[in-house]
């Protein structure tokens, strides 16, 4: 038997009311009430009529969170917005990039948060927040109109080259899909710059960029015939986590040391980087306060259709850790950027 407003408010000993107004997201609630008319909502596995809801209120109770991508910091984020929507009245709907324009429930939903580009068809449907890597180089275009999220990496990424420089790191080689090897991209732009800067001349690796987001399988299979036809470089800079643990995979392979032979330094410090041996220095950025903002952003939004468009930057830091070093003893550093 399907579980009711009335059936929850039977329980808890208040009113049907009080039950519609804090699931609804009402102001006139308590935050204390509402947590727990919320938890015994999920103890009894409420499932509220969306479409009842909708022709009530002109919501659906629902937020559709995009990714342009499928990278394991993606799958991260997607939790800490899955957390968030768990003490909210708001449902999380995830789509596929491929699906933005064409998912059926993509159209119903009352606000959406992307992390990479937005499809052009989708703008004017419904309130948007964009989280987007700083590309504010000549070939990067406008900025979008929306609610924005700036996440600015070249300064971070700076950090990282200048750090395996001092390393004495002479040969470094970029680590990417093609995308991302241009002076509209930072990490690109970062590593370019530094490298002219210490008169080292650039050595670029193209990974082909993987559809289904395996970027691990995909860096090792290239990497096995890079270092065979052109041996080992001193340091990688990979742009993603997952290309660094493809690299390490590949350099564990054929017997090379790291940091010792081959330094790693990854970016967007997924979860498991500190767990692998040697840890991996990465390039974090504080994806809690960023995936916060931008609910805050787009709930907010909701509410108020009419407030102003707002910006706001997030700068990553570069996390220093053994796969970067070749000092003996090391204890791991935030070099705050």
């Amino acid at each position: 038997m399907r579980v009711t407003q009335k059936d929850i408010a039977q329980k808890i000993g208040v009113s049907q009311r009080l039950v519609s107004y804090a699931l609804s997201g009402d102001a006139r609630v308590s935050n204390a009430m509402r947590q727990r008319i919320l938890q015994e909502a999920e103890n009894l596995g409420y499932a509220p009529n969306r479409m009842a809801r909708a022709l009530v209120t002109g919501r659906t109770g629902q937020i559709a969170l995009y990714f342009q991508f499928a990278t394991t910091i993606d799958h991260e984020m997607a939790h800490q917005f899955q957390k968030l929507a768990l003490s909210s009245s708001y449902d999380l709907l995830s789509v596929a990039s491929k699906q933005q324009v064409h998912h059926s429930d993509a159209m119903t939903v009352d606000g959406g948060i992307f992390y990479g580009s937005v499809a052009p068809e989708l703008i004017p449907q419904f309130p948007v927040v964009e989280m987007l890597v700083d590309l504010r180089g000549k070939s990067a275009g406008e900025l979008p109109r929306n609610d924005l999220i700036i996440m600015q990496l070249e300064e971070a990424s700076r950090e990282g080259m200048r750090h395996l420089i001092a390393q004495n790191c002479q040969r470094i080689a970029y680590l990417s899909i093609p995308t991302m090897m241009g002076n509209y991209e930072p990490r690109y732009r970062a590593y370019i710059a530094e490298m002219h800067k210490a008169g080292l001349s650039a050595e670029i690796i193209s990974i082909q960029s993987p559809g289904d987001g395996d970027y691990r399988n995909r860096t090792e299979e290239t990497l096995k015939k890079y270092f065979s036809l052109h041996g080992f470089p001193d340091a990688l800079f990979c742009s993603n986590d997952d290309i660094a643990i493809g690299a390490y995979r590949v350099l564990r392979q054929m017997n090379r040391q790291i940091p010792y032979e081959t330094a790693v330094l990854g970016c967007m410090d997924i979860e498991e980087s500190k767990d692998h041996a040697p840890a991996l220095t990465s390039i974090r950025l504080p994806y809690d306060a960023i995936c916060r903002c931008a609910w805050e952003m787009l709930t907010s939004r909701i509410e108020n259709p009419n407030l102003p468009p707002r910006t706001k930057t997030f700068s990553a830091r570069l996390m220093i850790r053994q796969s970067t070093t070749c000092k003996s003893t090391f204890a791991e550093t935030d070099v705050i950027t």
